[in-house]
């Protein structure tokens, strides 16, 4: 269980399978006191302030090794402090209401833990560098958050658009990569629910390529411009209904659809570039697929390739509406990008 700083530290658990999905509680933000988790810390503090909701900052210790020339208890100390530190600090900076939990084990499974145990609407993450290779490393706290975390997780990355959002009321740029699928639904619902704290620019980005032989003509040409015109076109009127029946009418929304091969998270982190996206919102499916349809999913390719902060919203985020999906028409091909 999570600890104050004025309590021993406790072991991290593992989240029930029934771990709470959203709440009203607090924006839990982690820190290891790095110039990047001070930038995600600041924005998890203005996001709750805007959202009036308390701050809770979680830190992780490893689990002692035998042999370690730094006590366990002088460990604990050094970190309680930085922790209080650091809360202090955001609490100074932005007036937020601050908690402070100091936990022993896996990162990742603190956050999660203490985000299910306090009902967390949010948790927050920083990115680890500037450069790809940096920003997403195989088995990281911020995939291992992301991957398994049943509340959405927001990876910062660029904060500016965030912190002008949260602190100035400027208007958010977000692209939301979307399909036809449910778990894009609740990506976009998730941003519904967000439009309470200001206001947002919305782009729904969509890529799509079928690698049929119909479509396709010699070697790498793609099919006929009619009928690519036409698929686009389809594809384009599904995606403003189902924008229109989460987001509402009075929501401005821009529809961006690519039809043709390529590797889809890198055109549609291309496409937030292309915007001067402040925010990427991708859906995660919440199943039984595993590791390695992880690694191979779209909201995984899109965190990785995305220079810019990315929330990933699980599939079990509630729905305000459900709506029944309109059918697809035939003849037209679709591939499933936006769900993990």
């Amino acid at each position: 269980m999570p600890a104050t700083n004025d309590t021993p530290v406790a072991p991290a658990r593992k989240p029930p399978a029934h771990a709470i999905l959203v709440g009203q509680g607090p924006v839990v933000c982690g820190t290891d006191f790095t110039p990047n988790a001070a930038s995600a810390c600041t924005v998890a503090a203005l996001l709750a302030v805007r959202a009036g909701a308390p701050l809770t900052l979680v830190h992780a210790l490893p689990e002692p090794v035998a042999g370690d020339p730094i006590p366990a208890e002088a460990l604990i100390e050094a970190a309680s402090q930085a922790l209080h530190e650091e809360a202090m600090r955001v609490q100074a900076e932005t007036g937020v209401a601050v908690r402070e939990a100091l936990c022993r084990g896996a990162a990742d499974e603190a956050l999660i833990d203490t985000a299910g145990d306090q009902g967390a609407r949010l948790i927050v993450v920083s990115s680890l560098g500037g450069k790809p290779a940096e920003r997403w490393q195989l088995g990281s706290v911020t995939e291992a958050t992301a991957q398994h975390s049943g509340v959405p997780t927001l990876v910062v990355r660029k904060p500016e658009g965030l912190l002008a959002w949260a602190s100035q009321g400027h208007a958010l740029r977000v692209t939301v990569a979307m399909d036809l699928t449910d778990s894009s639904r609740v990506a976009l619902q998730w941003l519904a629910d967000q439009r309470q704290l200001g206001a947002v620019d919305v782009e729904i980005a969509h890529v799509s390529w079928t690698p049929d032989e119909r479509w396709l003509l010699a070697g790498e040409k793609l099919q006929p411009e009619a009928e690519r015109a036409e698929v686009e076109r389809m594809i384009r009127q599904d995606l403003r209904a189902i924008a229109t029946d989460v987001l509402g009418a009075r929501q401005e929304t821009h529809v961006h659809v690519e039809v043709g091969p390529g590797w889809t998270p890198e055109r549609l982190a291309r496409m937030a570039d292309d915007e001067h996206a402040d925010l990427v919102v991708v859906g995660r499916h919440v199943g039984g697929r595993g590791r390695v349809a992880w690694h191979r999913s779209i909201s995984r390719g899109v965190l990785y390739h995305s220079g810019r902060s990315v929330v990933c919203v699980p599939s079990t985020y509630p729905m305000q509406t459900r709506r029944p999906r309109r059918a697809a028409r035939a003849g037209a091909h679709r591939a499933v990008i936006a769900t993990g």
